[in-house]
């Protein structure tokens, strides 16, 4: 594996392990993930669903990553980075600068990355 790729796979990880972090509190401390409002039982339910995904989402992507097939990375980035747009998207619609910052970073980092992968 060449620097290049240890790299990608690197950010990668780190990006996934943050989303799974995320996802963690938002099953133990839903009111955490929302900033200055105190949480509806409508935005605590959307804490756990985010929970329930993230986690095995990110699990998934960083066991793809570690193992090294590439054509099961490259699935994990894009379903990754098509679930990270929608929720930059989410956050977006609900004007979470937060949420769709963070959510649009990693997107853009595991498409581009899977991107790289395709053209390897």
């Amino acid at each position: 594996m060449d620097a290049f790729m240890l790299i990608v796979v690197a950010v990668n990880i780190a990006a996934a392990v943050a989303s799974t972090g995320f996802g963690v509190v938002g099953l133990v401390r839903p009111s955490a993930l929302i900033a200055g409002e105190q949480p509806t039982p409508g935005m605590s339910l959307y804490a756990y669903f985010y929970g329930v995904r993230a986690i095995p989402l990110g699990v998934m992507t960083v066991v793809a990553l570690a193992v090294g097939d590439q054509r099961v990375s490259v699935a994990a980035l894009i379903v990754s980075g098509v679930v990270q747009a929608a929720d930059s998207a989410l956050g977006v619609r609900r004007r979470v600068a937060g949420m769709a910052l963070s959510a649009g970073i990693l997107a853009i980092v595991h498409l581009l990355s899977a991107a790289w992968l395709l053209g390897r």
